[in-house]
């Protein structure tokens, strides 16, 4: 199945699954010294799908200060009563560029973590294929369950999640990378 992006402008967009274009994203890899050799041969369809699994976990292991702006807004921001680094006011009508910054970051690290990952099986390791397996498993309960956290398997600056995206979202918030993630599963 094909991906389409929705991007989340800050007006609290319907089904929007991303915080940035794809231009954007692919302009920012090819335009980055750490990520321009993986993001030249890069697909679409494989840009799409690091893309939202990166806007997926910011929402999913996310903890955020401020406020929803709307409670039935697809993900974790825009949000209400935020200050930057600057101590200045975050504007509710808007996602912050720092966390555009840091979901542009995860795609990048996850890509690094994708080029590098040989499972011991011989397998190349897809840390967004792992994540996406481990949601079709939480579809299928209706209990408490504890799952090992993806992204404390990928590699040592924890994959997707590197200190230069915890440095991004700091003012707003954090990704829990516990070693395990526990979750009500509804069903």
């Amino acid at each position: 199945m094909a991906i389409t992006l929705v991007v989340e402008t800050g007006a609290v967009v319907s089904g929007s699954n991303t915080f940035v274009t794809e231009a954007e994203q692919r302009d920012w890899l090819l335009n980055s010294t750490l990520y321009t050799d993986l993001a030249e041969d890069l697909d679409q369809a494989n840009l799409l799908r690091y893309m939202v699994r990166a806007t997926e976990i910011m929402t999913r292991w996310g903890i955020w200060y401020g406020s929803l702006v709307e409670t039935t807004q697809s993900l974790s921001f825009p949000r209400s009563g935020l200050i930057d680094r600057n101590r200045n006011s975050v504007d509710h009508t808007t996602v912050p560029t720092d966390v555009k910054s840091a979901q542009k970051e995860m795609v990048g690290a996850m890509l690094r973590v994708a080029a590098r990952s040989v499972g011991i099986d011989g397998e190349i390791y897809d840390p967004v294929d792992v994540l996406e397996r481990e949601d079709k498993i939480d579809q299928q309960t209706s209990r408490v369950k504890v799952v090992d956290n993806p992204l404390d398997r990928t590699d040592p600056l924890r994959g997707a999640v590197t200190p230069d995206v915890q440095a991004l979202f700091a003012p707003f918030g954090y990704i829990e990378l516990g070693q395990h993630s526990v979750g009500i599963i509804q069903g």
